[in-house]
């Protein structure tokens, strides 16, 4: 009954030991630790004790005394909405969103020129339509980016304009997602395929 046991050699790597002071340091009580960098600024925070679900917010200064900001990068974790990491540039009046596998649509990355521009790129094997990149120059121009498709489509556009008083017609008509509730009116429209591959 006796089985022979394989006794394993000790690890040639001291254990891992942290004392309570240490351990504190990277959190304190209040779940919330800031270090100061030569132009740059970087806060931690404890999973779960930020109320947006930001675990690192990383700022990068364009001067030393720190009142120009460049680049405002948070990194998140166990949001709804699947939101990983964001980037802001003040300078450049842009904003790029990062997400995860499976949030709805395929949406994968959104970086957005608030009042001016939006662009949208989308994980392809989650959606059924093979939309894998979507340009708005709001109220101007939006373009789509196809891979994959039956039909071969691979770009379509569309020059539009607003319509307040909706006096377009039904077929020239695009209903505005946007909170402001203005309507546009399809003014031309451009469509491009690829070639068929020969067999």
């Amino acid at each position: 009954d006796d089985l022979p046991v394989l006794a394993l050699p000790p690890s040639w790597v001291d254990r891992l030991t942290i004392d309570r002071a240490s351990f504190k340091l990277q959190y304190p009580p209040t779940g919330h630790r800031i270090i100061i960098y030569h132009k740059a600024k970087l806060e931690l925070f404890a999973e779960h004790m930020h109320e947006q679900g930001i675990v690192t917010k990383f700022t990068k200064f364009k001067d030393r005394h720190q009142t120009m900001v460049g680049v405002l990068q948070e990194t998140f974790m166990q949001r709804e909405d699947l939101l990983t990491s964001r980037a802001r540039h003040p300078l450049e009046n842009k904003i790029e969103d990062k997400f995860l596998p499976g949030r709805p649509g395929g949406v994968r990355e959104i970086n957005e020129w608030p009042g001016k521009r939006r662009q949208i790129k989308y994980m392809v094997s989650a959606r059924q339509d093979g939309l894998c990149m979507r340009d708005e120059q709001l109220g101007k121009v939006i373009e789509e980016h196809f891979e994959g498709r039956d039909d071969r489509m691979t770009y379509r556009s569309a020059v539009i304009r607003p319509d307040p008083q909706g006096r377009a017609k039904m077929q020239q008509r695009l209903v505005s997602g946007e909170s402001s509730g203005v309507n546009y009116e399809i003014i031309k429209m451009n469509v491009e395929y690829s070639k068929r591959q020969q067999e």
